[in-house]
């Protein structure tokens, strides 16, 4: 099988300019990881893994969005998460096959390597979808699959983010999770924090925000700093591993020569 490296992005809250005077702040960190990918030797896929949108989903957010993606050239998939609108997702990304009952859920195949990937953008992943991933299991052919999802399925010792925001039926997907033992790695967001868990014979993988991170220890919302950050994931012969990247500060980049910048 050939190597399969993956840029995971997640949690970049793009608004409207119009709306937000910090919107600034994400597209600029959004389009550094980008700078920041595009000068990698090699990356195979993007996965963005939810909450695209500031607040709320938007036709012309993800326009925008896209448009900075397509200009990579690199193949990209989306992950819903709870800020985003489903069918104005599918709708810009033309998602129509992965869009089943307002949830999108499907698998994926590169290099021989597959991926399965959950939505949670209710805070909860649906019945069907844990169903459907159960059988997805079944027909592994006990080859190794990773999962991506916006959610942790885990309690994540994040005191505001564990007390207010986690997945919602946690148990009822931990026990599909236990049914699939060629998902040994999970790839997630949400949390705005990086993060390697251990979950039975699995790892839950938490990758910062390209917005801001939040502090771990304090129980009412607190930011622990604006750096943002993105994951590189390595599956090849080996195994998977993986590593999180800061992303450097804008002085590092000549706007002038940057090919996302110049592009509104």
């Amino acid at each position: 099988m050939n190597d399969l490296i993956i840029a995971q992005i997640t949690d970049i809250h793009i608004d409207l300019p119009q709306k937000s005077l910090s919107n600034r702040k994400s597209r600029t960190n959004f389009i550094l990881t980008l700078e920041e990918i595009r000068n990698q030797k090699k990356i195979d896929l993007i996965v963005l893994s939810g909450d695209l949108a500031f607040k709320e989903g938007n036709l012309e957010i993800y326009i925008w969005i896209k448009t900075k993606l397509d200009l990579l050239n690199i193949p990209y998939l989306i992950v819903s998460g709870n800020h985003d609108n489903n069918e104005q997702l599918a709708a810009v990304f033309k998602l129509g096959e992965q869009l089943k009952d307002n949830y999108l859920y499907f698998s994926k195949t590169i290099n021989d390597r597959k991926m399965i990937f959950l939505d949670s953008s209710t805070n909860s992943v649906s019945e069907k979808q844990l169903t459907w991933l159960k059988n997805e299991c079944k027909h592994s052919h006990q080859k190794e699959m990773i999962l991506f999802m916006h959610h942790p399925p885990i309690y994540c010792n994040c005191k505001y983010m564990d007390r207010n925001f986690p997945l919602q039926n946690m148990k009822e997907v931990q026990k599909a999770l236990l049914t699939c033992p060629t998902i040994k790695n999970i790839f997630t967001g949400h949390y705005h924090t990086g993060k390697t868990l251990k979950f039975h014979n699995k790892t839950i993988h938490i990758t910062p925000s390209t917005y801001f991170q939040i502090n771990e220890k304090t129980k009412k919302f607190t930011i622990k700093n604006k750096k943002p950050g993105w994951r590189l994931i390595i599956w090849n012969e080996k195994g998977i591993s993986s590593k999180i990247k800061n992303v450097k500060s804008i002085k590092t980049v000549s706007l002038n020569n940057n090919i996302f910048f110049n592009e509104k």
